[in-house]
């Protein structure tokens, strides 16, 4: 093993032992992690994005929100060292970086299946695409000189709360109310829902349809997600996946499966890369129900990790 694939591999533990401590943390004390508890917390709300305003997605989305909460920052934007410099600022003396993630794709030459050769330039899908993961490191605006006025501005209540339903009426999802929980049901490809009234919030009921609407996309014919990860694990995407997007409508969402952290925590110390996969298909989920159905790739030289 190379010294940087060990490098990667331990920054990959220390972020699902941060990710299981805080849901032990949760288990005791009752402190929701940064990626579940509302965001205006921090003082700034919204999904991490860069100095251009672009969002990250997937694990990045949590260790940034993480190093947000614990670091107290007041702004959810960040850059690298070069981008810092180019707006003409500079790191303050003794920040530390905080390291994300990303694929960068790389091609390499095809193997003959019949023999050792390898197959040439000529002859068709002669090279096939890998994704190598990466990490690079990023600092938050208030760690820097930068001066950024860009924030977005908060939406009114009834502005966000329109832009949530003209969201989910594009997505074509059938959704029944009048029951006495919320889920979605696999077979009828349908979402039951309580009616607003039910809710103690009209925030709570889209943080619990937004969860909803994240298991409605791993439906066979759109992300066919369900046979590939348990229920548990399945329950952690939707989690995940409308975190992000309550994040980006400044709802103030909530744990909805509490019941499932234990077996989450077995499961990431069984596998501590699981957290990696969960969160890249709740941004798969929360990139499909913004895009309204579109194609998701993976072109472009860098993918989120």
């Amino acid at each position: 093993m190379t010294d940087y694939k060990e490098k990667l591999e331990k920054l990959q533990h220390e972020v699902t032992d941060k990710i299981v401590a805080d849901l032990k943390r949760y288990q005791t004390e009752g402190k929701a992690p940064a990626w579940i508890k509302p965001w205006r917390s921090t003082g700034s709300s919204g999904l991490p994005q860069n100095l251009d305003g672009r969002l990250y997605s997937g694990i990045n989305v949590l260790i940034l929100q993480q190093a947000q909460e614990s670091k107290d920052y007041t702004s959810n934007r960040w850059g690298t060292y070069k981008a810092i410099k180019d707006r003409g600022g500079r790191v303050l003396k003794g920040e530390t970086a905080t390291s994300v993630f990303f694929y960068k794709s790389h091609f390499v030459k095809r193997k003959n299946p019949k023999s050792d050769e390898t197959v040439t330039e000529g002859q068709s899908s002669h090279r096939n695409r890998i994704y190598l993961l990466r990490n690079y490191n990023l600092f938050n605006l208030a760690q820097t000189t930068v001066e950024f006025d860009g924030e977005k501005d908060e939406s009114s209540e009834e502005t966000k709360y329109l832009e949530l339903s003209d969201l989910i009426d594009s997505s074509q999802a059938v959704i029944e109310h009048g029951y006495g929980k919320a889920c979605y049901q696999i077979v009828s490809d349908r979402i039951s829902m309580p009616g607003k009234s039910r809710f103690k919030t009209e925030e709570d009921y889209w943080a619990t349809l937004l969860h909803e609407m994240v298991h409605w996309t791993g439906h066979g014919n759109r992300l066919d997600r369900f046979e590939h990860f348990s229920y548990a694990t399945e329950e952690l995407i939707a989690e995940l996946g409308a975190s992000f997007l309550c994040a980006e409508y400044n709802i103030e969402g909530d744990l909805q499966h509490s019941e499932y952290i234990h077996s989450w925590i077995k499961e990431m110390e069984d596998d501590y890369k699981l957290i990696f996969k969960a969160a890249a298909r709740a941004s798969q989920a929360h990139r499909l129900i913004k895009e309204n159905h579109s194609t998701l790739s993976s072109s472009g030289d860098e993918v989120a990790a």
